[in-house]
């Protein structure tokens, strides 16, 4: 893999760890003899998610030269904001390319539709590809009925959600506003239970919040980092 690829799978990799589900693209890269079935288990045999994004891109990046835009292509239909944005960098990035960007257009307003066209690499091979590519938008938010909205969020429910954060809890911490002393206190009281580390993590939120914890306003939160929306609609039925 090319070192401006490697930037990039590192640029992205906090949005990569949080958005990322390696079941839903490993068939691909498999299919385009980027992944076998060894890479599979050590990448599954990981506990969380997060971990086998991790071990995945570990992989990827000692892969060759096709491995990085495979890997663009396993996103597009799942993951499209992903896969816009790490296009458009590697198009922005590339010396060779008709596209290349300088610095100074890279700092103006993306258009929001863009037509690409020319030579799409793929497992070594090329095709020809004239193509109109859509920046897309997040996904749809998650439905909060009004009357589940407006309630303050129980401890039932944050102990739900902290049995389904994993290692995404200390990020969503930093992302709640809290401090670092703060991961690592919920961390020195829970030292051998990550669940219990999240679920005081949110307590702490909740006693923050005030009046204000309803469940919209931890939704809001949770959609604004991209929790996966199945661990958001937990806390709501």
């Amino acid at each position: 893999m090319e070192e401006r690829h490697r930037k990039i799978l590192k640029g992205k990799f906090k949005d990569l760890t949080r958005d990322l589900r390696p079941d839903d693209i490993m068939d691909h890269l498999v299919q385009e003899d980027i992944l076998d079935l060894s890479d599979l288990e050590l990448v599954r045999a990981q506990p969380v998610s997060k971990l086998q994004v991790e071990k995945l891109l570990s992989i990827l990046v000692s892969r060759g030269p096709s491995a990085f835009h495979v890997f663009l292509e396993s996103l597009e239909d799942r993951y499209p904001w992903l896969y816009d944005d790490m296009k458009e960098e590697d198009e922005n990035t590339s010396p060779g390319s008709d596209e290349y960007i300088t610095p100074s257009d890279a700092r103006r307003p993306v258009q929001e539709t863009r037509r690409t066209s020319g030579l799409r690499q793929r497992s070594g091979r090329t095709e020809d590809d004239t193509r109109t590519t859509r920046l897309t938008p997040r996904p749809e938010p998650v439905y909060v009925p009004p009357e589940v909205a407006s309630k303050r969020v129980t401890e039932k429910q944050l102990n739900t959600l902290a049995g389904n954060l994993g290692l995404e809890w200390e990020d969503l911490a930093i992302h709640l506003d809290m401090k670092k002393a703060d991961v690592d206190r919920f961390k020195a009281e829970n030292p051998f239970n990550m669940r219990s580390q999240a679920f005081s993590m949110l307590v702490a939120w909740k006693a923050r919040q005030g009046t204000n914890a309803t469940v919209r306003e931890l939704v809001d939160k949770l959609e604004d980092y991209r929790i996966d929306q199945e661990k958001i609609r937990s806390i709501i039925t």
